[in-house]
């Protein structure tokens, strides 16, 4: 059994629209990870510069 998303709701009745693919939003995550192992010191700055370019998508 398989975990399946259904946006259709969201699409339908608040007229919603993703920002990122899901081959964006999943590079985006990979990316996180990765740097999360790597760096995990500086996690914290990398995801505020994550929030900070999504917030400036969301206003553009």
């Amino acid at each position: 059994h398989w975990l399946k998303l259904d946006s259709s709701k969201a699409f339908n009745q608040l007229d919603w629209r993703p920002k990122f693919t899901v081959e964006e939003g999943l590079n985006k995550t990979v990316n996180w990870y990765n740097h999360f192992y790597s760096t995990p010191d500086s996690i914290k700055e990398y995801s505020a510069k994550q929030l900070n370019d999504y917030q400036k998508l969301l206003e553009s």
